[in-house]
């Protein structure tokens, strides 16, 4: 007469198996929501960093000049209507400030920025991974 019940070795075997499988698919799952995240985050980035360089670039193109004497490799100053106006690295944000105005944030954490001077009417912006070059007007 043959036995059909598991034995206690089987049944142990079936939880182990089944706990492997269990801790593999949680192990994956976790992954996948964390490069969600970061994939999410690093896409805001990106659109926050395209958002910014245009709203530069428009400031850019209708300046009348660069005011040299404050500009540097994380400061941009420009000069229009008899008004300054900055482009700064404060901490880790950017921020854009008028003349008699509180500054503005307009990037809440950036990786990386700087302004390059390209003769006296050009420069070249990187801002996190972009990269652009504007002429005033």
């Amino acid at each position: 007469m043959k036995n059909k019940s598991f034995t206690l070795i089987e049944a142990l075997i079936y939880i182990y198996v089944f706990s492997l499988t269990l801790i593999m698919v949680f192990s994956f799952l976790f992954w996948l929501f964390n490069y969600n995240s970061k994939t999410q985050e690093q896409i805001n980035n990106l659109f926050n960093s395209s958002m910014a360089l245009g709203f530069m670039s428009e400031k850019i193109k209708l300046a009348d000049s660069i005011y040299h004497p404050t500009c540097s490799l994380t400061q941009l100053s420009l000069e229009d209507n008899n008004e300054y106006i900055d482009f700064y690295l404060c901490e880790d944000k950017l921020c854009f400030k008028q003349e008699l105005k509180e500054p503005i944030v307009l990037i809440p954490k950036i990786e990386r920025l700087s302004f390059e001077i390209i003769d006296e009417q050009g420069i070249k912006i990187s801002l996190n991974n972009l990269i652009t070059t504007i002429f005033l007007r």
